[in-house]
């Protein structure tokens, strides 16, 4: 049997394969009201974490796919400050991000 002993020079290479991890950040309304509801959808198709930036925002996403946003002051999540309950979002944060 055969040992291969390394001498004075080793190098190594690691492939690591992951599933892809999605996130859409979404951040001030669009320019042109007309394209609220091309925001919005875009918002309700997109599979993967959501983070929606300020409280204008939200409200047009949430007016455009008929939702109700209730505004908490809870802190279960330190990485998502003063945030929003959404079901169908990570995180609606008030502000900016950490």
């Amino acid at each position: 049997m055969t040992v291969f002993q390394s001498k004075d020079d080793t190098s190594c290479g690691i492939i690591y394969f992951r599933e892809p991890r999605r996130l859409l950040i979404c951040t001030g309304p669009p320019y042109n009201q007309e394209d609220d509801r091309v925001l919005a959808q875009s918002v309700k198709d997109f599979s993967g974490k959501k983070i929606i930036m300020g409280a204008t925002t939200g409200d047009i996403i949430a007016r455009e796919l008929n939702l109700k946003i209730e505004d908490v002051f809870r802190f279960d999540d330190p990485n998502c400050l003063h945030s929003t309950i959404w079901r169908a979002l990570t995180c609606l944060p008030k502000g900016s991000l950490p």
